[in-house]
């Protein structure tokens, strides 16, 4: 578009530098001034053609959607330099480095909301919804410890705190909904935990298998303000997420390691954030699922058995990588995990990573 306006720009300039030297004895336009018209006519249309193109640019952006990702009914994202029209339903805001996220409710077209914010945003998008990459088998109370102190974030459900016996230094919820405990974020704090040995920080932004952008948002965040080294996102979605990938970009900017799974079905092309350049996409190991598995950047174990139930899915991958990656840091020595492996789920395998 831009380079289009710039065409007729240079092409309406040189048209109006133009001047016609007549040559003495030979007649102009074939007997008439039609030639002097005709550039009129032609410099109208131009400038008409601009004003169209220059409105359309400027008008406020939709970043550009999956239609096949699931978002929030009704639900925008809003990113912008200065605080929202006051004449928006706006649900919460959150601010970020002379940025302003605002999360509005919006039940007329995203066309019709694109027309309203035109140069008020830098572009909005929906609240795209996000689904986790694990399965839990036979949660058990048998429970486990987990140190205090935040230093590796995790992106998860509500964690059954009864089970952990002692919750990590903070665990905050981001989403509207009260807090309850769910066995995703058990199962992924228990395996980064058991493979790290250091203090965690829960942020809850999913729930019944489903994250929201907005409440991800949050969470990112306040997880940069902090001085946290690693953060794990056990989760993904089709879409291209631009609210999050900007703060995603911030933290690896930061230093922050960024770990995200692959997801459990083949596909040929990485979901998000795993897709993002500088996150690191975990698949299972020796490959699962199938073609995808060749685009990760890690390979982990991705079925995991322990006292309280048995875990299978990349997300545990991607919590146990988070966990090595954590350790390696801190120049510690290996955790022991249970696992058990790929198509054998009878034999219990204890092995030392």
């Amino acid at each position: 578009m831009r380079g289009l306006i710039g065409i007729l720009c240079v092409f309406s300039l040189l048209w109006a530098q133009t001047v016609i030297v007549p040559i003495p004895g030979q007649r102009q336009g074939g007997g008439g001034d039609s030639g002097p018209q005709t550039g009129t006519i032609v410099g109208i249309a131009v400038g008409v053609g601009l004003l169209i193109l220059i409105t359309k640019s400027l008008m406020a952006k939709q970043a550009p959607s999956d239609k096949s990702a699931p978002a929030v009914p009704f639900q925008f994202i809003l990113v912008s330099e200065s605080p929202p029209p006051a004449d928006l339903q706006i649900l919460d805001t959150q601010t970020f480095r002379g940025l302003h996220f605002s999360l509005i409710k919006w039940e007329k077209t995203p066309k019709d909301l694109g027309k309203k914010l035109t140069g008020k945003v830098l572009f909005f998008q929906p609240n795209y919804i996000y689904t986790l990459a694990g399965e839990v088998q036979s949660l058990k109370p048998e429970g486990f410890q987990v140190s205090k102190g935040p230093l590796v974030a995790v992106l998860d459900t509500g964690a059954d705190l009864r089970l952990l016996k002692d919750v990590p230094l903070l665990v905050k919820n981001f989403r509207k909904d009260p807090y309850k405990p769910e066995d995703h974020a058990t199962a992924v704090v228990y395996i980064l935990y058991k493979e790290a040995k250091t203090p965690l920080l829960l942020y809850r932004v999913c729930s019944e298998g489903r994250c929201d952008s907005w409440s991800i948002l949050k969470a990112l965040v306040d997880a940069i303000l902090r001085d946290i080294k690693v953060i794990n996102l056990s989760f993904g979605t089709p879409a291209r997420d631009r609210a999050v990938e900007l703060l995603l970009k911030f933290a690896l900017k930061k230093g922050i390691k960024v770990v995200a799974p692959v997801g459990n079905k083949p596909s040929e092309r990485l979901p998000f954030p795993a897709r993002l350049r500088g996150v690191i996409a975990v698949a299972g190991k020796p490959c699962f699922p199938q073609k995808i598995c060749t685009k990760a950047d890690a390979l982990e174990p991705y079925i995991f058995e322990t006292p309280f139930g048995t875990f299978k899915g990349t997300s545990f991958a991607s919590a146990f990588h988070a966990g090595k990656i954590t350790r390696k840091l801190l120049n510690r020595p290996s955790g022991i995990i249970h696992l058990q492996g790929e198509g054998n789920l009878g034999e219990d395998k204890k092995l030392d990573f």
